[in-house]
């Protein structure tokens, strides 16, 4: 009888896992831009346009070298500017962690500026930028 009362409450614990973990794995994921990123500089740019879609979450992956991000400054379509304090260190073939758009609502986004930590050495990290609208 205990056991399958664990059995149960197990189950049912997985199964509320995966619900709630659903829209995270549905989500339609868009690539928003690629830029080279030159470590030997602390920020970059990346152009998006509203032609791109409307989003709510954004995240990052980043390949070739490492990258120490300090913030995103998020220019929507309609000119508001929203910064987020990232704070992250994303190895070579790695990504951030989902970034949500405060408001919840989905946005045009026309740029997005990276602020990074500089590398006096250089390199060069490739990062990509993906957007959401769930």
């Amino acid at each position: 009888m205990v056991l399958n009362r664990r059995s149960a409450l197990f189950s049912l614990m997985a199964s509320a896992t995966l619900v709630a973990g659903a829209p995270l794995l549905a989500a339609d994921w868009q690539l928003l831009g690629t830029s080279n990123v030159n470590l030997a500089k602390n920020f970059t740019i990346l152009r998006v346009g509203l032609g791109e879609g409307l989003f709510k979450r954004i995240r990052i992956k980043v390949a070739e070298e490492r990258i120490v991000i300090e913030n995103l400054e998020v220019t929507y379509s309609n000119g508001d500017m929203l910064e987020l304090n990232l704070r992250a260190t994303i190895p070579a073939g790695g990504e951030s962690r989902v970034i949500d758009l405060p408001d919840g609502i989905a946005h045009g986004i026309r740029s997005i500026r990276m602020q990074h930590k500089r590398i006096p050495t250089g390199g060069t990290a490739v990062v990509s930028i993906y957007g959401a609208a769930v």
